[in-house]
């Protein structure tokens, strides 16, 4: 019984730990969101757009966008293993 509750509390801290990281990974995904679509209106107040009158994309926006694609691969990491640690707390 003892090792139960020992097992349970070091499960419950470590979803603790990927929560912090999802939730980490989910607000750096909405500041560059954010950091992209001010890029974005900063060309369009420019006027450079394109011929369909499209703003034209800014240099760091790929960038930016590659740093969005690996913070999203850390959140999906991290609820996949949120989700089994929540199967593995129910069993205990």
């Amino acid at each position: 019984m003892e090792e139960n509750k020992s097992l349970l509390k070091e499960k419950i801290t470590e979803a603790k730990s990927l929560t912090t990281v999802i939730n980490g990974a989910r607000k750096d995904i909405e500041s560059i969101k954010n950091e992209i679509e001010a890029l974005r209106r900063e060309n369009a107040v420019q006027g450079l757009v394109d011929s369909e009158n499209v703003p034209l994309e800014h240099p760091r926006e790929k960038e930016l966008t590659s740093v969005i694609e690996t913070h999203k691969s850390t959140y999906r990491d991290g609820v996949g293993k949120l989700k089994e640690l929540k199967v593995e707390i129910e069993r205990i």
